[in-house]
């Protein structure tokens, strides 16, 4: 739950400095992503969400929530008949197009797949042979219908399906693109998202061992390529590590962090369909007390970060085309993850129990006020 602060990057476009917030790392550039998050399109608003028993394993169940352009309310659309206490992950390319994963369940070793091109009303079922990893950007569509997965845990395997999702071939492993030359000047240890560019063309996210660098590479023609933004020369002797790297509307987007000692910045980076360099954003300086509790897209390109800080229960957000990171008002108690319209509406979602709980946020009052209950059909010891 988000005792938190959350972070967000509307634009990213200058190198300014900001305020400080948190985030833990369990090693050098090696931030815990929780599936918990948001991601918008132009036609809806999408939303992963933790509900149950949170303290309990089996009674866990990982629900998927759609806001429609134009609509007021929120829609329960998690896909049925899917054991859905692994965990979900979501990706959509385009409109209200969507593919989901479900993490590997209990004892089996594969993940179930399901894609919807109407909003989440209906869903078409496949299936990956192995268990989907467990970071939010573990799938990526493409407008094209390409679909990427990452696979593994740890994340071992890259692998591509077109058209078919129960048809899947092996695109990269880690191994593979850890031993490519591309990757010297990083020394990839580990493959943490995959994405596409506007083109089609797949692109990977890594942790980076050497300092200075960033881990994006791009699969075009055949191989590897190094695909990564630039960051601030302040950080040339940090190690790095992609925590998001997503696409919709053939704008990426990226979050990154990196560690000097016990020194972390997160930073932000876009890229516009046709453009060849990157706009970065400001440092945002985190103490290394505290956790990641959601991410996820905003408007525009944009990305949220949401950061515990112990007690401490506010929202950090990046002003929009400035670049820098600024403060939402504090969240409500209990919020999992907050969600972003492109009409600029902002919502924080509160989960106990079966109960989903939907804040807007009031801008002119700056305030949360309750707009709408929903409750969900868990069935308890289902899983068992």
């Amino acid at each position: 739950m988000l005792g938190a602060l959350v972070a967000l990057l509307a634009a990213c476009s200058s190198a300014d400095n900001a305020p400080a917030t948190t985030a833990k790392l369990s090693s050098p550039a090696e931030v815990q992503v929780p599936l918990d998050g948001s991601l918008v399109t132009a036609d809806a608003t999408w939303a992963v969400v933790e509900m149950g028993h949170l303290d309990q394993l089996a009674n866990t169940f990982w629900q998927l929530f759609v806001l429609h352009r134009g609509d007021s309310r929120w829609s329960l659309v998690t896909p049925p008949g899917f054991a859905d206490n692994g965990g979900l992950v979501a990706t959509s390319a385009k409109g209200t197009s969507l593919v989901t994963g479900f993490q590997a369940n209990q004892l089996n070793h594969f993940s179930p797949v399901a894609a919807s091109s109407d909003g989440g009303k209906t869903w078409a079922p496949g299936v990956l042979g192995q268990g989907i990893a467990d970071v939010p950007d573990a799938m990526a569509a493409s407008i094209t219908g390409k679909v990427l997965a990452l696979v593994g845990r740890p994340a071992s395997s890259v692998l591509w399906s077109v058209g078919n999702l129960s048809d899947w071939q092996t695109l990269a492993s880690e191994k593979s693109i850890a031993s490519s030359p591309i990757s010297r000047g990083c020394a990839v240890t580990s493959i943490t998202a995959v994405s596409f560019v506007s083109g089609g063309q797949p692109i990977v996210g890594a942790t980076c061992s050497h300092a200075g660098n960033v881990g994006i590479f791009e699969y075009a023609d055949g191989t590897w390529r190094s695909f990564a933004p630039r960051l601030l020369t302040s950080i040339s002797h940090a190690t790095t590590q992609v925590l998001r790297l997503t696409s919709s509307s053939g704008i990426v987007s990226a979050i990154i962090a990196a560690r000097t000692g016990s020194h972390t910045v997160l930073f932000a980076a876009r890229l516009f369909p046709g453009q060849s360099h990157w706009a970065v954003s400001g440092a945002l300086n985190v103490p290394k007390s505290a956790q990641v509790l959601s991410s996820g897209t905003s408007s525009g390109g944009g990305v949220f970060v949401a950061l515990s800080s112990g007690t401490s229960e506010s929202v950090e957000v990046e002003a929009t085309f400035n670049g820098s990171w600024t403060q939402l008002p504090v969240v409500p108690k209990g919020t999992e993850t907050v969600a972003f319209s492109e009409n600029g509406r902002v919502d924080a979602l509160v989960s106990s129990g079966s109960v989903l709980t939907d804040y807007t946020l009031d801008v002119s009052q700056r305030r949360w006020r309750q707009s709408q209950v929903v409750k969900v059909p868990i069935q308890y010891g289902s899983s068992n």
